[in-house]
């Protein structure tokens, strides 16, 4: 299904990341993405290993089809799945709720766990260009349920206002969003949380559209909402034939998933036990395509008569249970009872994980050989285990290796493998929690927790080489483990979490995730006060940092002034080098470009005295940067063609790219276009491979500025809205300001341009830092040419109107003015 789409990026964030970003990993207190195969059978998409169709749950709670319909698991947080087969049976909901959205600001697909509301939601999003999805099935604190949203929005720096966390007043650090359909999946166990987010978005963003899925309505005001039914069936009673059967969409999908489970097509003879099979499922679409997972192992028949007859395997006997849901617990418990003990261990050992995983990670799960294992739970609370296998039904040898567990789990259905990674649905997850001890599952999460902090050290020295998209990208891939970890470590003793923390600053920075970054630190900071000196020291360098980056300079400082209380002695030349670092970044953006100058040819002695060429390279970058924005470009270029060559040497993706940036800078504020533009295309190329969003931001700014000169408005508009979406999603309020300044030029109506320049001015008072030297005449000849256009007096009031308007309204388009056709046709006459 190709369909042009708009996606803002998680994580953990996912979810990533979200990410925070959809994840499963909130499910342990984290956050950012979901498997069952003999029984949760061939789904949505074939991996390429025989034997590992993938199959879809939407349970309690749960993820649903968040991750099985898509084709790989890289996709950005907050981008709606993509499906690889088609929606069965399901046209007119999907018109009915396309309808409803258009009249409706909120519309809630309702039904029984299992019925296809998460596989409805991303077919009707499908037909809107612009929408984002957003996972609410990984979160067991409420309080996370605004990250989530906010982050499949794009807006990890701001997330959407709530009664506690009200909108900040400037409105800057968000995309506008206006006309996109932002789908909130699995609300029902957060319910309350769901709907007040929902709620507060509708008053904050009325232009986004919401498609929300629960078991219950959110019951808002606004809301409308659309029950999901099973999939049709066929009359039991009647007689069919395999062919008439493909026209129901229930049988349809069992005659599908069937056959690509078991190699061949269903036995034309078996269409009655189709009928049976289906109809005892009640038509649900989980059900059915988990009962097709056994059809290489069971005929039709024999799985007809284990629903329908005495042993009655797929159904709990718990008369409370309402019969569809009975349908549905008790199907993983029959699978889950089919396990040998060693495969029922690693089970329960793998749901602690909150996304993909490799073999690596699950092996770092396993303990000790001589560590007494933790005994299974039978208390009333767990899934329920009353029912198991026919007797006669042949169990897997006990095997101990853990590569050939991983690929028993795969085989029967109960883990997804896609290339070298593994995923666990939803559903077996929490069923595979459940079951497992306290003690038992604490364990697991206790070395989750240390096989992902050995991966965030191991990454970090690894980001500043040639290696570094690529452990940028194994670090993408773990970002709901990764959060899952963080929150598991706060929890605990000791300070790995600061160290955790501390680790991932340099991969929050390149990935945009600002806010959360500095958020782990300040958290981190706050928990252990009595680390060690220097762990301290670099926990504050790098919160600072990011305080700095989201333009909050204030406590960037406070952070290093804190920094200095901890300050290394004359003997940590490399500590004091970087304190050094980070203080004239500080005074940079603070207009200070003296002090800032200052503090970075100290820092850049320093590191050539130490002998750590990177930050040697990075203080030569930092000096360019400031020397350029001070309005001296001849002196920026020497110190940035030397950082160049260095940071090309180390094929350092990121200096490399960035150095370009502020060449191009160079090149355009010395009258140099061609040059300009050169440097600054083979940058954003870099920076859009690195997926380094502050890059983009920048170099797209840069470019917009090189179009505005050579007399290209509207492509200099362009690029400018580009730029000013990508650091509003970062959460860089320093440059906000700075684009909205360009944008000015841009604009044909001169109060509007004035009223830009007041929005901008109202940034730059509340994070304290002035236009930058190098862009301060444009701006003056820019408010010279409003003053004569409209007035001393006009132009003072527009710009006060701007300062007094929230940014997303700011932006809005004008409405044209619409001429009668009366007025229209008396014209044409004259």
């Amino acid at each position: 299904m190709e369909k042009s789409r708009q996606v803002v990026a998680v994580t953990g964030r996912a979810t990533a990341a979200r990410v925070a970003e959809p994840t499963a990993a909130s499910a342990l207190a984290g956050a950012r993405h979901r498997p069952l195969q003999s029984l949760i059978g061939s789904c949505y998409h074939r991996t390429g290993e025989e034997g590992t169709d993938v199959g879809t749950a939407h349970p309690a709670g749960a993820r649903a089809t968040w991750d099985l319909v898509r084709p790989d698991w890289t996709v950005p947080h907050g981008a709606v799945p993509v499906p690889l087969t088609p929606l069965l049976g399901r046209d007119a909901d999907v018109a009915a709720v396309t309808r409803l959205l258009g009249t409706h600001r909120l519309v809630t697909l309702t039904g029984v766990g299992g019925a296809g509301k998460t596989r409805l939601a991303v077919e009707v999003a499908a037909a809107f260009p612009a929408s984002c999805f957003a996972d609410l099935s990984g979160l067991d604190d409420p309080a996370e349920v605004a990250d989530a949203i906010a982050t499949a929005l794009g807006d990890d720096g701001d997330p959407p206002p709530t009664t506690d966390n009200p909108r900040p007043t400037t409105g800057a650090g968000r995309p506008t969003g206006d006309n996109r359909l932002l789908v909130v999946d699995n609300c029902e166990h957060v319910l309350p949380a769901a709907a007040a987010a929902v709620d507060a978005l509708g008053r904050d963003r009325p232009g986004v559209r919401v498609l929300a899925t629960s078991r219950e309505p959110l019951r808002l005001p606004a809301e409308a909402t659309w029950a999901v039914p099973p999939l049709a069936l066929p009359d039991p009673g009647g007689r069919h034939t395999l062919a008439d059967l493909a026209s129901y969409p229930a049988t349809r999908l069992f005659l599908d998933r069937a056959g690509e489970r078991a190699g061949r097509p269903v036995p034309a003879a078996y269409a009655a036990d189709v009928i049976a099979v289906c109809t005892a499922l009640d038509g649900l679409p989980l059900a059915i395509q988990l009962a097709a997972g056994w059809t290489n192992r069971l005929t039709v028949p024999e799985l007809a008569a284990r629903l329908t007859g005495r042993l009655d395997p797929l159904r709990n006997t718990d008369p409370t249970a309402a019969p569809r849901h009975r349908t549905l617990d008790a199907v993983i418990d029959w699978s889950y009872q089919a396990l040998d003990e060693p495969e029922q261990h690693l089970l329960r050992q793998l749901a602690v994980f909150a996304g993909p995983f490799d073999a690596d990670a699950a092996a770092g799960l396993q303990p000790d050989p001589d560590t007494p294992r933790a005994p299974v739970r039978t208390d009333p609370d767990t899934p329920p285990t009353s029912h198991r296998p026919d007797p006669d039904t042949p169990r897997a040898p006990v095997r101990t290796d853990p590569g050939a567990l991983l690929a028993s789990l795969v085989d029967k259905s109960l883990l997804v493998r896609a290339g070298n990674r593994y995923r666990m649905l939803e559903t077996i997850r929490r069923f595979a929690l459940a079951v497992a001890d306290p003690a038992e599952t604490d364990d697991a999460r206790e070395r989750h927790a240390a096989v992902y902090l050995r991966l965030a050290e191991t990454a970090e020295p690894l980001l500043l080489g040639s290696a570094q998209a690529t452990w940028l990208a194994r670090l993408g891939e773990a970002h709901d483990n990764l959060r899952v970890a963080m929150a598991w470590l706060q929890t605990r003793p000791g300070d790995r979490d600061l160290r955790m923390a501390t680790a991932l600053a340099a991969y929050c920075h390149l990935r945009g995730h600002y806010r959360q970054g500095r958020q782990w630190l300040t958290d981190a900071l706050d928990r252990r006060p009595d680390a060690p000196p220097a762990a301290l020291s670099r926990a504050l360098i790098e919160a600072a940092w990011l305080a700095s980056h989201q333009g909050d300079h204030e406590d960037a400082a406070r952070l290093a002034a804190r920094c200095q209380t901890y300050r290394p002695t004359g003997a940590d030349l490399l500590g004091v080098a970087r304190l050094r670092t980070l203080l004239g970044a500080i005074a940079r953006e603070r207009g200070q470009y003296e002090v800032s100058t200052a503090h970075l040819a100290a820092a850049l002695d320093m590191f050539a005295s130490a002998g750590d060429p990177w930050h040697e390279a990075r203080a030569m970058r930092l000096l360019g940067f400031t020397a350029y924005l001070s309005g001296d470009p001849a002196g920026a270029e020497p110190y940035l063609r030397r950082a160049l060559d260095r940071f090309r040497a180390y094929g350092h993706a990121d200096g490399t790219a960035t150095c370009l940036t502020h060449l191009g800078a160079v090149a355009h504020y010395r009258g140099r276009a061609g040059e300009a533009r050169t440097a600054l295309a083979d940058a954003l190329r870099r920076h859009t491979a690195l997926r380094f969003t502050t890059g983009e931001a920048w170099t797209l700014n840069l470019l917009g500025l090189v179009e505005l000169r050579a007399g290209h408005r509207r492509e200099a508009a362009r690029l400018l809205r580009n730029s000013l979406d990508k650091h509003r999603e970062v959460g860089d309020r320093w440059r906000t300001a700075s684009v909205l300044e360009a944008l000015a030029h841009t604009e044909a109506d001169p109060a509007r341009a004035a009223r830009l320049i007041g929005g901008a001015a109202r940034i730059r008072d509340e994070i304290g830092t002035p236009v930058p030297a190098c862009e301060r005449p444009d701006l003056d000849r820019l408010l010279a040419t409003l003053t004569e256009s409209l007035g001393v007096d006009a132009r003072a009031e527009a710009i006060a109107a701007g300062r007094a308007t929230d940014l997303d309204t700011l932006l809005r388009p004008p409405i044209p003015t619409q001429r009668s056709p009366r007025t229209a046709n008396r014209q044409k006459t004259r």
